[in-house]
């Protein structure tokens, strides 16, 4: 005798699928009960409690749908697990709303295959409420939805790894609420919601309490109607969104075009400074997937932008450039500290400290070749040995953001301009030479007092004419000193110093890289 591996109830008017299914499932050890009107179908459900219930989509007295709406509603009944059958016309209304179907004609393997499955997960989810076990198994079996509920509702602390052919990712939960998730590049709600499309691929839940930054505040319930509604719209819109590998590019300049817009749409068409493809946008835009192809949609129907044939040249490649396209994106990021001010010309500093002009000349020498960047020629050759305060030029990385270089004095008489020239600051520069070593203690005081007013990052730089290693002591000496507890970088800086475009660069990834 075959052991009976649960009940499953079956409702239909078509009495030659009812047999045949109630004789497939018999002898794969079901318990089966049937009917053939809805109102006997609904006697039966409430008198045995079927783990399974399946139901033909044309029922009389009671109808289909009337009857799913009562066992919906019902205490009793509510957690039962439904499966449609009908022909593909009849199932379009549960379709939509996500239900297990069956289409007619259907094969009796696929149905015994989906009552497995359903089964399957029925286990898993009582593995998966268990206190404080690491869990590992297939998103065929339990989807990742699924898992997040059945997480939430038992307000577990720890980290899902998802492990697909599209990559692996994070999801971080505490007390059964979603607080950051992570997949490739992309963290936050971006993230998650790329996660959510991943049907096939294995699952790992470890117990523990997530160190992570807060990055999602919403409620799993609204993250995951969210994240379904997104990739049900994605799915409809497929036709009129830009495909991922089209190539697009302004019509217009960023100067020109209207700054009073949403901030996603301030930052795609930042992005469409630095990136062609639509793929590399959506990728690189800190808004979800869906959301920014809308804007594309948006800005191609208002003519602002257009799909083209070839790649025109983006800013990293039109002459080079200090920084990677997306560390220059990254930068104007932290200069346009209002976020909705992106599509205005924004201007960082960087403070120059150093002990004396000499050492203030071999710089200025070594960076005037530096791609984008522009020299102050009356500064630059005022021929004063004094004039240490002043703007020494300008780095022009994009249409938007620019970084002024300027030199101020390492002296106490200037500290009522520190605090006013820190406060749009992104990095200082501190020059050393042979001469500062009788001053070092003194100088450094000053340079912290400096930093003091804002926290930057710093770079040292030490001059010397004589050539790399006849400083190498001093800079040895100086390492120990402005390195103890920190990654300042240290260089060695003269007339033919190989390190001398490195310098600024070196700061600015320094700034967007804390």
């Amino acid at each position: 005798m075959v052991k009976t591996k649960g009940k499953i109830f079956i409702a239909d008017t078509d009495q030659k699928s009812l047999v045949l299914i109630k004789d497939a499932l018999k002898a794969q050890g079901y318990s089966i009960f049937s009917a053939i009107n809805g109102a006997k179908a609904l006697e039966i459900i409430i008198e045995q409690l079927p783990d399974i219930i399946i139901l033909g989509m044309d029922l009389p007295i009671i109808d289909t749908q009337k009857l799913r709406d009562i066992i919906s509603v019902n205490p009793r009944t509510d957690n039962l697990a439904l499966i449609f059958m009908g022909t593909p016309e009849q199932l379009k209304s549960v379709s939509a709303m996500g239900e297990k179907v069956i289409t007619k004609p259907f094969r009796i393997d696929a149905l015994i295959g989906t009552i497995s499955g359903i089964y399957q997960k029925r286990q898993k989810t009582i593995e998966l409420s268990k206190e404080n076990k690491e869990i590992e198994g297939n998103l065929t079996q339990i989807s990742l939805i699924d898992l997040l509920q059945i997480f939430s509702m038992n307000k577990k602390d720890g980290t899902i790894t998802i492990y697909s052919d599209k990559g692996n990712g994070f999801i971080y939960l505490q007390e059964g609420s979603i607080i950051n998730a992570t997949f490739e590049k992309v963290e936050g709600v971006k993230a998650f919601y790329r996660l959510l499309t991943i049907k096939n691929g294995k699952f790992e839940f470890i117990p523990h309490r997530a160190l992570t930054p807060i990055r999602i505040t919403s409620t799993t319930e609204s993250l995951l109607m969210e994240g379904m509604r997104q990739m049900d719209e994605m799915k409809k819109n497929k036709d009129i969104l830009p495909p991922l590998d089209a190539v697009v590019k302004l019509k217009k300049k960023l100067s020109e075009l209207p700054k009073q817009v949403r901030t996603i749409t301030q930052e795609v068409l930042l992005l469409l400074e630095f990136y062609n493809k639509v793929e590399d946008i959506v990728d690189n835009c800190t808004f979800p997937d869906y959301d920014v192809l809308r804007v594309l949609v948006a800005l191609l129907e208002k003519g602002i932008i257009e799909i083209v044939q070839h790649v025109t040249p983006r800013v990293n490649e039109q002459g080079g450039s200090l920084l990677a396209n997306d560390e220059i994106f990254r930068l104007l990021e932290v200069v346009s500290i209002n976020k909705h001010t992106k599509l205005e010309s924004h201007r960082g500093r960087v403070i120059v400290l150093s002990a004396n002009y000499n050492s203030l000349k071999v710089f200025i020498n070594s960076i005037n070749n530096m791609p984008k960047f522009t020299l102050n020629n009356s500064f630059a050759m005022s021929g004063r040995d004094d004039a240490v305060f002043g703007e020494i030029g300008l780095v022009s990385l994009t249409e938007l953001l620019s970084i002024e270089i300027i030199s101020v004095p390492p002296l106490m008489e200037y500290g009522p301009l520190w605090m006013a020239l820190s406060s749009s600051a992104v990095g200082v520069i501190v020059l050393f030479d042979k001469g500062s070593k009788d001053i070092l203690g003194s100088f450094l005081t000053t340079v912290n007092r400096f930093k003091s007013a804002k926290p930057l990052p710093a770079t040292y730089v030490f001059v010397t004419p004589d050539g790399r290693d006849a400083g190498t002591k001093v800079v040895q000496t100086l390492r120990k000193i402005v390195s103890s507890g920190s990654d300042d970088p240290v260089f060695v800086l003269n007339k033919d110093s190989a390190d001398s475009l490195s310098i600024i660069p070196t700061l600015l990834r320094k700034v967007i890289n804390p």
